[in-house]
């Protein structure tokens, strides 16, 4: 049987956020869904997700062409370094340090990560 998680409802100088209750699947990661309401107008639903990179180029956000917007946050203690394929490498990707946040407001591709050593431990926020 699942595990299941809620966040709540927030409202926040006219936004206003209510997540549905979301499930772990079955690779360990929270996964569920956030309504964005702005000034009384719907942008899109969010699907938070979790993604956990390793020496491997791992796919952290698949494509989706219908996204508008994507936030991977680095909760973890490791630096991940981002690219767009699993050709991504420690040489060749975005460092994200532990910490940071990037926020893709301009592609609908796939994002991959890949750590130096260790796991790393990414959030994600897709809105769609």
């Amino acid at each position: 049987m699942p595990n299941y998680y809620s966040v709540g409802e927030a409202n926040m100088s006219g936004i206003h956020c209510i997540e549905d209750k979301g499930t772990v699947d079955a690779r360990n990661r929270k996964v569920g869904t956030l309504h964005v309401t702005i000034d009384g107008t719907v942008k899109g639903t969010s699907v938070f997700t979790t993604a956990a990179p390793t020496t491997s180029a791992t796919l952290v956000l698949a494509a989706n062409t219908s996204r508008k917007t994507a936030t991977i946050y680095n909760n973890g203690s490791v630096t991940v370094y981002l690219g767009k394929d699993a050709t991504v490498t420690t040489a060749n990707g975005l460092p994200l340090p532990v910490g940071a946040t990037l926020e893709d407001d301009s592609t609908t591709s796939a994002w991959y990560g890949i750590t130096a050593s260790g796991t790393g431990d990414l959030r994600i926020v897709e809105v769609a």
